[in-house]
């Protein structure tokens, strides 16, 4: 998913009419995402390895096409945010992985960490 969303952002992000159209498309699908991913954890019906493979695919295709956004979003040369923007996304994943899994999902539950995922995509589109 990463290596896709990787190539996809590189290349056809431009191509979407304007690249905050492209960000505004990226970050909306996250939001979608992560709010059919609470829906289905609420329900439990999660599509067992296929399903979760399927998300985990859906949702690295998308982080990484933000991060291409991220990194090409009126950078006149992409190689000089990279650095930065790659360190800012080590340490994202990082706070991310330590609230998720230290606070949000054992107080609040899988179903609810989605939504609060969701939000955090919401906020994403107004960067955009």
């Amino acid at each position: 998913g990463l290596a896709a969303g990787a190539w996809l952002g590189e290349r056809e992000l431009g191509a979407l009419g304007g690249r905050r159209r492209a960000g505004a498309l990226v970050f909306g699908l996250l939001v979608a995402l992560a709010l059919v991913s609470a829906a289905l954890l609420g329900s439990g019906a999660t599509g067992g390895l296929a399903g979760s493979a399927a998300l985990l695919f859906a949702c690295g295709l998308l982080v990484a096409a933000a991060f291409a956004y991220a990194v090409l979003r009126g950078a006149p040369e992409p190689q000089i945010v990279l650095g930065p923007a790659y360190a800012a996304d080590l340490l994202g994943g990082c706070a991310g992985s330590l609230v998720a899994g230290l606070v949000a999902i054992p107080m609040l539950g899988l179903p609810a960490t989605a939504l609060l995922a969701a939000v955090v995509a919401a906020a994403g589109l107004v960067v955009v």
